[in-house]
């Protein structure tokens, strides 16, 4: 008997102050991510403000304000 496990990384995330949702389908975030020594990478919203993501260790994209 084999076990089938199947891991879909969630890449939606949105932003801490206003709740647009973002998404890294293309991979884009997860470069600039890589490129940066802190694994994360700062967004600015439409809505004004910065905020950063990354991705924590299971593979889900996270999103944080400092």
């Amino acid at each position: 008997m084999y076990v089938l496990h199947i891991n879909i990384a969630n890449v939606v995330f949105s932003c801490p102050y206003c709740d647009k949702q973002y998404n890294d389908y293309e991979d884009n975030y997860i470069n600039r991510c890589n490129k940066n020594k802190s694994k994360c990478t700062s967004i600015k919203c439409t809505c004004g403000n910065k905020f950063y993501m990354t991705y924590n260790i299971v593979g889900d994209a996270i999103s944080f304000k400092r």
